[in-house]
């Protein structure tokens, strides 16, 4: 039995309610994120904005009522029937139960919104704004008052029930947790809150010392979000190295139970060496700006490098980076393997590549490849202009990757400097060795014809996704031609060379895809061709696919 006299937490306020209390914050709904590009803010005074109602705090909750809340969100869909006497009846009974209780509050902590309840632990007048104007940059300043330590006491109760800590889901915050002055706060006067918070999983947007006082022994996935990212590449030049800072390294190296990182700026050597040893790692993304880490490796006696990687996401400025990765850690047991290049790749070093990915991973566990390269890099641009020869890739080249019969799905992303020399014979061949293929995309122009693309969806019956560039000038398609696919709803023919009839393409398209929805066309950044003809070429497509559609259905036909 929990007693009526259950010892109250702290509070700034004389409770209401005469039975006994614990203070829980509770979000009753969902608010939009605000977007922080169409919302003008400075840095200080983007911290107001958490005086915000949702941000507010709120009444005490009696035991009672937190478990009325959880009961009645478990029996929202059950028959009434069931629970004669009320979901308020049930948590009256449960809240005699201390095996209930628990269970309870870590089920309706989880449901809360990310680090909003955290924030909503706050006294009411943590954050005291004074409006003065600031001459020189005539922004307003925030005053934060003197708090006590006790003010804290509330991070305590909850520190326990957090098993992931993440500052992606709402931008203010992440503003008000990456502030420098409030992680202060928790060191100094919460230390018993630092050293029992330990999530199974950190997912960051901005600051690193955040992650350095929630670190725990049970850490096992640390992430940075794109906004983290974008941060940092803000400082530094579009090729130069962005190192992550000290904090985080020191995680890295000093975790022996991690099982993700991922971030696409480049740790230290030291750093990749360390990750390369943990045993329970499953799965990685990171940047590599020099290959000095990878040739130190093999002179470090280890059995194995990497050796429960499943899935590699490696941001490299040349694709022979990867081809030393591959080289290190064989034999390997990779699930998916992401690899972003800053410049394009020869065809030699591709073929190169994709051998000595042949020759270490094992043939039946890889079921994602994916091969990009950035399109905005002034390099590769200059290069463009200046007339460089675009990169042939034909069926040769990418012979050792269909070995892997097990893939389900490939995508080449590549710039349109890269020609695809993708025939209809060679997309056969193709899909006879990728029976399981469910994700297939060829960004770079091709001449498939819509031949071609019946014999891919004949072959590969898991088809859900499709980029492919193909030549709709003429229907190729034989009366024997009658193989559909239904799982395909959207269709990528953004490179396709636009010289055919609309109402062809649309029958053909609609005979092969009867559930097409959408066709995605090239934006081109909206030059005058492609609002010109390009799209409403396509948009005139969708709607006769749509229209046929609706008279198949209709009841006389």
């Amino acid at each position: 039995m929990i007693p009526e006299d259950l010892p109250l937490l702290d509070y700034p306020r004389p409770p209401s309610h005469k039975e006994s209390v614990g203070y829980l914050p509770h979000v009753l709904s969902y608010p939009p994120r605000p977007n922080p590009a169409t919302i003008q803010v400075p840095p200080l005074l983007s911290l107001r904005l958490l005086t915000w109602p949702i941000f507010g705090m709120h009444h005490c909750l009696s035991i009672t009522e937190i478990l009325v809340e959880i009961v009645e969100d478990v029996y929202l869909d059950a028959d009434p029937d069931a629970v004669p006497r009320g979901p308020s009846s049930v948590a009256a009974l449960a809240r005699t139960c201390r095996t209930f209780l628990e269970p309870s509050l870590d089920r309706l902590w989880r449901v809360q919104l990310s680090d909003v309840p955290l924030l909503k632990t706050l006294p009411d007048d943590f954050l005291r704004d004074c409006e003065s104007v600031d001459n020189e940059s005539d922004r307003l300043n925030m005053f934060i008052r003197m708090v006590r330590p006790e003010l804290f006491s509330r991070f305590d109760t909850y520190a326990p029930r957090i098993k992931y800590f993440g500052t992606e889901t709402h931008y203010f915050a992440c503003t008000m947790l990456a502030h420098s002055l409030f992680l202060a706060f928790v060191e100094g006067y919460s230390r018993s809150f630092v050293s029992k918070t330990d999530p199974h999983a950190i997912h960051l947007s901005s600051n690193s010392h955040l992650v350095s006082i929630l670190v725990g022994p049970s850490l096992q996935a640390l992430r940075f979000g794109d906004f983290f990212i974008d941060e940092l590449s803000s400082r530094h030049e579009m090729i130069s190295p962005v190192a992550l800072p000290s904090a985080i390294l020191d995680i890295i190296q000093g975790s022996v139970n991690m099982r993700k990182f991922c971030f696409t700026v480049a740790p230290a050597d030291e750093a990749i060496i360390h990750m390369a040893s943990i045993p329970t790692l499953t799965e990685a993304q990171f940047r590599v700006n020099s290959i000095d880490a990878f040739r130190r490796l093999p002179r470090i006696p280890l059995r194995q490098w990497f050796p429960a990687l499943q899935s590699l996401t490696i941001c490299i400025p040349h694709i022979h980076f990867a081809s030393a990765l591959l080289q290190v850690i064989q034999p390997c047991q990779l699930r998916e393997l992401r690899v972003i290049c800053d410049h394009m790749p020869s065809a030699l070093r591709l073929q190169q590549f994709l051998s000595i990915l042949r020759g270490s991973c094992s043939h039946s566990s890889l079921v994602l490849f994916q091969l990009g390269v950035c399109h905005a890099l002034e390099t590769d641009l200059r290069r463009l202009v200046m007339g460089t020869p675009s990169v042939d890739i034909d069926i040769d080249i990418i012979a050792p990757l269909l070995e892997f019969t097990g893939l389900q799905s490939v995508w080449f992303d590549m710039s349109t400097a890269i020609s695809m020399q993708m025939d209809n014979a060679t997309l056969l061949h193709l899909a006879t060795q990728l029976p399981r293929v469910e994700v297939l995309r060829f960004s770079a122009a091709s001449p498939v014809t819509l031949a071609g693309l019946h014999s891919l969806i004949q072959h590969c019956r898991h088809l859900r996704t499709l980029e492919l560039a193909i030549d709709i000038t003429h229907d190729d398609l034989g009366p024997g031609d009658t193989s559909i696919n239904e799982r395909v709803t959207t269709i990528d023919l953004r490179s396709s060379i636009l010289h055919g009839d609309s109402s062809m393409m649309a029958r053909s398209l609609f005979r092969m895809f009867p559930n097409l929805q959408n066709i995605r066309q090239m934006d081109s950044n909206g030059s005058p061709i492609h609002r010109g003809f390009v799209l409403p070429y396509w948009q005139e497509v969708e709607q006769r696919i749509r229209n046929l559609r609706a008279a198949a259905s209709s009841p006389a036909s």
